[in-house]
């Protein structure tokens, strides 16, 4: 079936699991069968970041009695869906109810127990949980499914450890040491069957998660570098979680650096774009906390602002271009690599703009703008 396609999270996969979903449909074959299929399909879209499709499919393998395969499966793809967007308890539920469903997994691994189990567990800080299940599920002589997440969620526990050491002043040693013997045991992902290039693609993602945790749980000064590749790798794996986590994580390193804040804002602002369609609500609060400590706006940039409405008379429309880059919060440097401008020139509309406007600053120029904005509306 898919499993023969390039990887179990490519969008053939989910195509042919569509097209089997609807032949099974039309041809009146029991709710389990559909079920099932729906519910392979949902865990697919889910690591691809469709959460909004892979909510659907589960709706169609829970809406009736799925039969344990469909309801196992449905279960885990739910537990992770709702750990990703910070629902714990409905995560732990989901979990709690697919192991009573089937208590034989080891003997059967075309479930995600393992990775579930890791990813929960680091979400809610049991490192010696998700350091278990992940060394359980590469252990095993048949890969479980998304056997490639397992090294980077044990590394991302224990990376997790050494930060928190060091932010309470505490030796980080024992987390560096555990740390050393994963990567010692594993320098590389383990990998599934598939020889695709989407799966290839996913794989080197992977990968360059796992080498940036292990850089973060050292502390190394290269650590921003190693996010950087580790989102672009998520990015070209069409990854969204891990690409959103990727970007949050190279923009903290970044922010210790002045010389690299340009590049963090637009690494953190990828971030938070992510974060809020996949509705990572612990990832959101993480990146929003991040950007306010660091002072960066996170505001869009209306495209088509209705300055021209707004009783700001007099204004050129590279004025209103800049006026709306100054209330979405950007400053001079990135306004004028937006609009291909020097620095000067951006400060000189910005003069022309606190002259025509009465106002004394950037600030007061974009509290005015936005009070007039929804007066407008109003």
């Amino acid at each position: 079936m898919s499993n023969c396609l390039d990887g179990a999270a490519s969008w053939d996969a989910i195509e042919h699991l569509r097209r089997c979903r609807q032949e099974m449909k039309s041809l009146g074959a029991p709710h389990c069968y559909v079920a099932w299929l729906s519910a392979m399909e949902a865990q697919r879209l889910l690591l691809l970041g469709d959460w909004r499709a892979c909510s659907e499919r589960l709706r169609v393998a829970l809406g009736s009695t799925p039969g344990q395969l469909g309801d196992t499966t449905a279960r885990l793809t739910a537990a992770q869906l709702a750990c990703r967007q910070g629902r714990l308890a409905d995560a732990e539920a989901h979990l709690a109810r697919a192991e009573e469903l089937f208590t034989n997994e080891w003997g059967y691994l075309a479930f995600t127990f393992d990775a579930v189990r890791a990813e929960l567990a680091v979400a809610t800080g049991a490192t010696d949980v998700a350091i278990a299940a992940a060394l359980a599920g590469v252990a095993k002589d048949l890969r479980s499914v998304q056997v490639e997440r397992l090294i980077p969620l044990a590394a991302s526990a224990i990376a997790n450890d050494a930060q928190l050491a060091r932010d309470r002043g505490v030796n980080p040693q024992s987390a560096l040491s555990r740390l050393h013997n994963l990567r010692r045991d594993y320098p590389n992902v383990v990998a599934d069957v598939g020889i695709g290039p989407m799966y290839q693609s996913q794989l080197r993602a992977m990968q360059a998660w796992y080498d940036a945790e292990v850089q973060r749980g050292h502390d190394d000064p290269a650590a921003a570098t190693a996010w950087n590749r580790a989102a672009q790798a998520c990015a070209e794996a069409e990854l969204a979680w891990d690409e959103a986590y990727a970007w949050w994580r190279a923009a903290e390193a970044m922010t210790k650096d002045r010389t690299a804040r340009d590049a963090a804002v637009t690494a953190l602002r990828r971030a938070h774009e992510l974060a809020l369609d996949l509705q990572a609500m612990p990832l959101l609060s993480e990146v929003e906390a991040l950007a306010q400590s660091a002072r960066i706006s996170l505001a869009a940039v209306d495209e088509n602002p209705p300055i021209e409405t707004l009783g700001l008379p007099g204004l050129t429309p590279r004025e209103r271009e800049v006026l709306t880059h100054i209330v979405a919060g950007r400053t001079y440097g990135e306004i004028a690599r937006e609009l291909v401008v020097s620095e000067k020139t951006v400060s000189v509309h910005v003069s022309h703009l606190l002259h025509k406007t009465g106002t004394t600053n950037r600030i007061a120029l974009a509290q005015l703008t936005r009070r007039v904005t929804s007066a407008d509306a109003d």
